[in-house]
């Protein structure tokens, strides 16, 4: 009889759960949410425990996600619980047991992240950068307005940080002159500077003979400043009437070039604009079609030689310097200029005040010397 039963009960579970239909009423009393072992056998068989399931109430009949097989916890009270409205049956959505809710929700979890973490627009995995090459570094470095040297084992990380600096600043230019010089023009207070200019002077004026400077190590060479004469307006004459600082600005806003020459070549800077002016054209850089224009208003360039009796490579720096304090928007230089020696280690805002400073000293020497204009018949 036993074994009769336990067939049928079987059979009838195969095709309740092929129908996934819910019977009509449960067939047994509303069991615990374990499963319950029972003692079968035969007297052809020994007694085996054989694990059947129980059968759940109307209602609570879901498929079991991922496994394609009945969940009998979906609406089941707790497990070994007693209490008869706890162990009641509920038609409302229920909770699976621990194991299976937190199998779903690392599955969820990882639907969600997936994603974000692999597919997501603009966030596909990329190969790594590969390392710049000797030639790319020194292809950048000339577009960006510099002109390296050998790129070797030694200057190879100077120039890397030398590209840094130059694209955070090409990214970052401000338009006019750099905020030092900016704040200087607004407060009239001119960086105290000299501890700075003093070390830069006092390097190179005992140069290392062991190190290799560029264009040698004679002291031949200075830095100039063209002024435009229809700003400045013959300043020394009008400097008792106008205030230092007014005269500082003045001074700026004539500045439309600088750079370096030795006094072999004073004038060179404007020798190519002599040739243009001699063949009646309009051709050249921006400082030559400056020049030109100064000369074609009747005017002559004025030139302001500072800084004079240095190496090629202090002059070279301190070029630099007044080009980053000045900023390259307000004149027509193409490009930054080089420090070389401890000042190129220096932060760029450090720099930039030297820079400034400087340009106060150039101020002294023009209100001292002069104005002095350099026509075409002058050259």
């Amino acid at each position: 009889m036993c074994a009769v039963g336990t067939e049928r009960r079987q059979a009838l579970w195969v095709t309740l759960c092929s129908s996934l239909e819910p019977p009509a009423a449960p067939l047994a009393p509303a069991p615990q949410c374990c499963w319950s072992l029972r003692t079968v056998g035969t007297p052809s068989a020994p007694q085996q425990m054989l694990r059947a399931p129980p059968v759940p109430p109307s209602g609570c009949w879901k498929v079991a996600l991922g496994a394609g097989t009945l969940c009998p916890w979906r609406h089941c009270s707790p497990c070994g619980s007693t209490d008869a409205s706890a162990a009641s049956w509920h038609r409302g959505p229920r909770p699976c047991p621990p194991s299976t809710q937190e199998h779903l929700e690392c599955e969820e979890r990882d639907q969600d992240r997936a994603p974000s973490e692999h597919h997501s627009p603009g966030h596909e995995d990329t190969a790594p950068p590969r390392p710049l090459s000797d030639e790319g570094l020194c292809r950048q470095l000339r577009a960006l307005g510099d002109e390296p040297g050998p790129i070797t084992a030694l200057t190879r990380q100077l120039y890397l940080r030398r590209l840094e600096e130059l694209l955070g600043t090409h990214q970052n230019r401000p338009v006019g002159h750099s905020q030092e010089l900016r704040a200087m023009l607004q407060s009239s207070l001119i960086p105290d500077c000299s501890l700075d200019e003093l070390e830069l002077r006092q390097e190179f004026d005992l140069p290392s003979w062991s190190r290799h400077w560029r264009e040698g190590l004679v002291k031949s060479s200075f830095s100039y400043l063209l002024l435009d004469p229809r700003t400045t307006q013959n300043l020394l004459l009008r400097s008792h009437c106008l205030s230092p600082a007014k005269c500082f600005r003045t001074f700026v806003q004539a500045i439309f070039y600088m750079g370096k020459r030795t006094h072999m070549r004073p004038y060179c800077h404007v020798t190519e604009a002599l040739g243009q002016h001699r063949a009646g054209t309009q051709k050249g850089c921006p400082k030559v079609r400056c020049i030109l224009e100064i000369w074609a208003s009747g005017h002559g360039v004025v030139s302001v030689h500072c800084f004079q009796s240095t190496v090629p490579a202090e002059a070279y720096t301190r070029e630099g310097c007044l080009v980053e304090a000045l900023g390259l928007q307000t004149i027509t230089n193409q490009k930054k200029g080089l420090c070389y020696g401890t000042v190129a280690y220096w932060p760029a805002v450090r720099r930039r005040r030297l820079g400034v400073h400087m340009l106060h000293m150039a101020t002294s020497i023009f209100l001292a010397e002069g104005e002095r204009q350099l026509r075409p018949v002058d050259v």
